[in-house]
């Protein structure tokens, strides 16, 4: 979690996944989940630091290949995946509310 005057300011999780294999190729795999950034902070850097910190917290734990998913309507989140090399994969999990799907490899 990121923190601002000691309120938050960004946060995100990772968790194993399982994700076929050939999805940004082969394995151990984890998921970034509920990654946010407050509005007032969007624009400012702060989503792609914590998407990074995230990516390095999965590696020290052994990961190879990093997934998220997220809904259509948030245009800044999908460009923000696709400047950090995170590519459209088929759909790996049964989020009703995500509707596009990335993977990368580390």
């Amino acid at each position: 979690m990121a923190t601002s005057d000691g309120r938050p300011a960004a946060y995100g999780g990772i968790r194993p996944v399982d994700l076929p294999a050939g999805v940004a190729g082969d394995g151990p795999a984890v998921e970034v989940k509920r990654m946010w950034v407050d509005p007032a902070w969007r624009g400012a850097g702060l989503g792609g630091r914590m998407l990074r910190h995230l990516e390095e917290l999965a590696r020290s734990r052994g990961a190879e290949r990093v997934a998220l998913d997220t809904n259509s309507a948030l245009d800044e989140a999908v460009a923000l995946y696709e400047r950090a090399g995170y590519a459209r994969v088929e759909r790996y999990n049964d989020n009703v509310d995500a509707e596009l799907f990335f993977a990368k490899r580390l």
